[in-house]
């Protein structure tokens, strides 16, 4: 296949697969409760959503982090992870820690530069 064919399947394959994750919710509809109790039964499907969030994070903070690791800057990253594990034990609401930690993160980095 020839990378203008390549470059298309992968556009259509990731097109499809996020229109599926997204109307998947309202055609189960009322069915989402058999959804939510075969999820709960499984514990790889139960850890599937962390797991994608963990690697995400992996993923984009990774590179950034070994360089400021190299570079002996890593206050930033430290405060806006200590700051969002804070706000995550008090509130325990993972929305509200993530922005805290980006604020936390932003602020220092503006501050004394990453």
């Amino acid at each position: 296949m020839n990378d203008a064919g390549s470059l298309l399947l992968a556009i259509g394959v990731i097109g499809l697969t996020t229109y599926g994750t997204r109307v998947l919710p309202f055609l189960l509809g009322a069915r989402g409760d058999a959804l939510s109790r075969w999820i709960e039964g499984s514990p790889v499907l139960k850890a599937l959503g962390p797991s994608l969030i963990a690697a995400l994070a992996a993923v984009t903070v990774g590179p950034d982090a070994v360089k400021a690791i190299e570079a002996g800057r890593l206050l930033p990253y430290g405060v806006g992870a200590a700051v969002t594990v804070g706000v995550l034990i008090w509130r325990k609401d993972l929305g509200t820690a993530v922005l805290a930690g980006i604020v936390a993160y932003g602020g220092v980095f503006a501050v004394v530069g990453g």
